[in-house]
């Protein structure tokens, strides 16, 4: 082999090498606050190497709650969350340095009500069940339940359940421990999966109702630091979404816990 050719191999594997090790950014510490479809898509990226394609090593961290989970962001120990736009923009209202760097949109919520309830008008004097007095499903309500002809306070009364999945809140309607609460099309797939049949009183989107439930935020100072590890972030979650099969496959195992 000509000693210009040897020379040219070993330049292109130095820079094969120097290439690797630029693209590893290093790792990323991400708390989710629960277990629904929309967070599955930290574990689609995980379980298929995508964190691993753009070059992180992404730990990630279960944490019940979205109000502990930003005190995990604001204290340091975590460095991106997933949580709901309210629990963030609430934490930004009191002076937290957290920003929201990105969504997976609108959450499609719906009124989800035990079977026996047909209308609308049946769940005055009723229950309906709510995670918290700051998540996303009671700014949704507040919003959504005026529309509906329906007075929070009057026609329907609250219960703070402190249950952030909308498919361990439905669970407490079957249970008859609530009358109602907000759910997704997921959340109404899945029990449907366990021939478990719910009524769909009214959707939030149709009466223009749109509230966020799958924010990314993390820290000003670590957005400003680390640019490059949360665009790969990014990068790795966007192409977990388009694993449609990887959701259904979820849902399957969801299915399987409750």
């Amino acid at each position: 082999m000509p000693r210009i050719l040897l020379l040219f191999l070993f330049l292109l594997g130095c820079s094969v090498v120097a290439h690797s090790e630029e693209a590893k950014l290093g790792r990323l510490n991400i708390a989710y606050a629960s277990a629904t479809p929309r967070t599955a898509y930290l574990w689609i990226a995980k379980e298929n190497k995508l964190f691993e394609k753009h070059g992180l090593t992404v730990n990630l961290v279960s944490i019940r709650g979205s109000a502990t989970t930003m005190q995990t962001l604001v204290g340091g120990d975590i460095d991106v969350i997933y949580v709901t736009g309210a629990a963030a923009i609430s934490a930004a209202g009191r002076g937290a340095p957290v920003v929201i760097i990105a969504t997976s949109g609108h959450n499609d919520y719906k009124m989800l009500a035990h079977a026996s309830i047909a209308s609308l008008q049946q769940l005055k004097g009723k229950t309906i069940g709510i995670s918290n007095p700051a998540g996303s499903d009671y700014f949704a309500l507040r919003r959504m339940l005026p529309k509906l002809g329906l007075v929070p306070g009057k026609d329907v009364s609250f219960l703070t359940t402190g249950i952030q999945s909308s498919i361990e809140k439905v669970l407490l309607v079957l249970e008859g421990r609530i009358h109602a609460t907000l759910g997704s099309s997921d959340t109404v797939a899945l029990y449907e999966l366990k021939g478990q049949k719910l009524s769909v009183l009214a959707d939030a989107v149709e009466n223009g109702v749109y509230v966020t439930s799958g924010d990314i935020a993390t820290k000003r100072q670590f957005l400003k630091e680390n640019p490059a590890k949360l665009k790969a972030f990014l990068k790795a979650m966007i192409e977990g979404m388009g694993w449609q099969s990887e959701i259904k496959r979820f849902l399957a195992r969801c299915c399987e816990s409750i």
